[in-house]
Protein backbone atom coordinates (compact mmCIF):
# COMPACT_ATOMS: atom_id res chain seq x y z
CA UNK A 1 0.00 0.00 0.00
CA UNK A 2 1.32 3.39 -0.86
CA UNK A 3 0.21 6.84 0.29
CA UNK A 4 0.77 10.07 -1.62
CA UNK A 5 3.89 11.88 -0.42
CA UNK A 6 2.06 15.01 0.70
CA UNK A 7 -0.42 12.99 2.76
CA UNK A 8 2.44 10.94 4.22
CA UNK A 9 4.30 14.07 5.29
CA UNK A 10 1.16 15.57 6.87
CA UNK A 11 0.55 12.34 8.73
CA UNK A 12 4.05 12.49 10.20
CA UNK A 13 5.72 9.83 8.06
CA UNK A 14 9.26 10.11 6.82
CA UNK A 15 9.61 10.31 3.03
CA UNK A 16 12.83 8.95 1.50
CA UNK A 17 13.25 9.85 -2.19
CA UNK A 18 10.61 7.70 -3.90
CA UNK A 19 9.60 5.55 -0.95
CA UNK A 20 7.50 6.33 2.09
CA UNK A 21 7.86 4.80 5.51
CA UNK A 22 4.39 3.35 6.04
CA UNK A 23 4.51 2.51 9.70
CA UNK A 24 4.87 4.69 12.73
CA UNK A 25 5.81 2.99 16.00
CA UNK A 26 5.07 -0.38 14.41
CA UNK A 27 1.36 0.29 13.79
CA UNK A 28 -0.22 0.60 10.39
CA UNK A 29 -1.91 3.96 9.95
CA UNK A 30 -5.26 4.05 8.18
CA UNK A 31 -6.17 6.51 5.48
CA UNK A 32 -9.81 7.60 5.85
CA UNK A 33 -11.58 7.73 2.49
CA UNK A 34 -15.01 8.88 1.33
CA UNK A 35 -16.63 8.50 -2.09
CA UNK A 36 -19.16 10.73 -3.86
CA UNK A 37 -20.45 9.22 -7.10
CA UNK A 38 -23.84 9.61 -8.78
CA UNK A 39 -23.62 6.42 -10.85
CA UNK A 40 -24.37 3.29 -8.84
CA UNK A 41 -22.12 0.92 -10.80
CA UNK A 42 -19.11 3.20 -10.24
CA UNK A 43 -19.98 3.55 -6.54
CA UNK A 44 -20.07 -0.21 -6.16
CA UNK A 45 -16.91 -0.76 -8.19
CA UNK A 46 -14.93 1.81 -6.21
CA UNK A 47 -16.26 0.44 -2.93
CA UNK A 48 -15.06 -3.05 -3.89
CA UNK A 49 -11.60 -1.75 -4.85
CA UNK A 50 -11.20 0.27 -1.65
CA UNK A 51 -12.54 -2.51 0.60
CA UNK A 52 -9.73 -4.79 -0.61
CA UNK A 53 -6.98 -2.26 0.14
CA UNK A 54 -5.07 -2.75 3.35
CA UNK A 55 -4.71 0.47 5.34
CA UNK A 56 -7.82 2.09 3.84
CA UNK A 57 -10.85 2.83 5.99
CA UNK A 58 -13.90 3.59 3.86
CA UNK A 59 -15.94 6.10 5.85
CA UNK A 60 -18.85 6.25 3.44
CA UNK A 61 -20.07 5.98 -0.13
CA UNK A 62 -22.36 8.87 -1.05
CA UNK A 63 -24.59 9.46 -4.05
CA UNK A 64 -24.58 13.26 -4.02
CA UNK A 65 -23.29 16.46 -2.42
CA UNK A 66 -25.93 16.47 0.31
CA UNK A 67 -24.94 13.02 1.51
CA UNK A 68 -21.23 13.89 1.65
CA UNK A 69 -22.04 17.03 3.68
CA UNK A 70 -23.90 14.88 6.23
CA UNK A 71 -20.97 12.46 6.33
CA UNK A 72 -18.49 15.33 6.79
CA UNK A 73 -20.38 16.47 9.90
CA UNK A 74 -19.79 13.03 11.46
CA UNK A 75 -16.21 12.34 10.36
CA UNK A 76 -13.38 13.87 8.38
CA UNK A 77 -11.81 11.92 5.53
CA UNK A 78 -8.18 12.30 4.47
CA UNK A 79 -9.17 11.72 0.85
CA UNK A 80 -12.40 12.08 -1.14
CA UNK A 81 -13.02 10.44 -4.51
CA UNK A 82 -15.51 12.63 -6.43
CA UNK A 83 -17.27 11.43 -9.56
CA UNK A 84 -17.96 13.99 -12.27
CA UNK A 85 -20.93 13.06 -14.42
CA UNK A 86 -21.56 15.08 -17.59
CA UNK A 87 -23.44 17.17 -18.55
CA UNK A 88 -24.12 18.80 -15.14
CA UNK A 89 -20.64 18.06 -13.73
CA UNK A 90 -21.72 18.84 -10.16
CA UNK A 91 -18.61 17.01 -8.98
CA UNK A 92 -16.48 19.92 -10.21
CA UNK A 93 -18.42 22.32 -7.98
CA UNK A 94 -17.99 19.96 -5.07
CA UNK A 95 -14.24 19.73 -5.75
CA UNK A 96 -14.05 23.55 -5.68
CA UNK A 97 -15.71 23.54 -2.26
CA UNK A 98 -13.22 20.98 -0.96
CA UNK A 99 -10.37 23.26 -1.97
CA UNK A 100 -11.64 25.99 0.38
CA UNK A 101 -11.20 26.42 4.12
CA UNK A 102 -11.83 24.35 6.27
CA UNK A 103 -11.42 21.50 3.78
CA UNK A 104 -8.19 22.55 2.06
CA UNK A 105 -6.19 19.73 3.64
CA UNK A 106 -8.45 16.98 2.23
CA UNK A 107 -7.00 15.26 -0.82
CA UNK A 108 -9.47 15.33 -3.70
CA UNK A 109 -9.43 12.75 -6.50
CA UNK A 110 -11.72 13.55 -9.44
CA UNK A 111 -13.09 10.74 -11.62
CA UNK A 112 -14.76 11.29 -14.99
CA UNK A 113 -15.49 9.69 -18.35
CA UNK A 114 -14.67 13.03 -20.01
CA UNK A 115 -10.96 13.69 -20.63
CA UNK A 116 -11.67 17.44 -20.65
CA UNK A 117 -12.38 17.24 -16.94
CA UNK A 118 -8.71 16.34 -16.51
CA UNK A 119 -7.81 19.92 -17.42
CA UNK A 120 -10.39 21.22 -14.95
CA UNK A 121 -8.88 18.94 -12.31
CA UNK A 122 -5.44 20.36 -13.07
CA UNK A 123 -6.77 23.93 -12.78
CA UNK A 124 -8.44 23.08 -9.47
CA UNK A 125 -5.13 21.61 -8.26
CA UNK A 126 -6.77 18.42 -7.07
CA UNK A 127 -4.57 15.57 -5.87
CA UNK A 128 -5.37 13.26 -8.80
CA UNK A 129 -7.65 12.66 -11.79
CA UNK A 130 -8.85 9.21 -12.87
CA UNK A 131 -10.42 8.59 -16.25
CA UNK A 132 -13.41 6.25 -16.08
CA UNK A 133 -13.98 3.34 -16.47
CA UNK A 134 -12.23 2.65 -13.19
CA UNK A 135 -9.30 0.27 -13.01
CA UNK A 136 -8.18 -1.14 -9.67
CA UNK A 137 -4.48 -0.48 -10.26
CA UNK A 138 -5.16 3.15 -11.23
CA UNK A 139 -7.25 3.76 -8.09
CA UNK A 140 -4.48 2.22 -5.96
CA UNK A 141 -1.96 4.68 -7.43
CA UNK A 142 -4.06 7.53 -6.04
CA UNK A 143 -3.79 6.07 -2.58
Amino acid sequence: MCFGKSLARRAGYTVYNSSILLTRKGNMEMINVAVVEEEEHYREELKQILDLEEGVKLLGVCENGREICVLMKKCRPDMVFIGVTPPQAYGLDLARRFKEIPFEDILVVLMSEDRNHGLEAFNLEVFDFILKPLKGERVKKSL
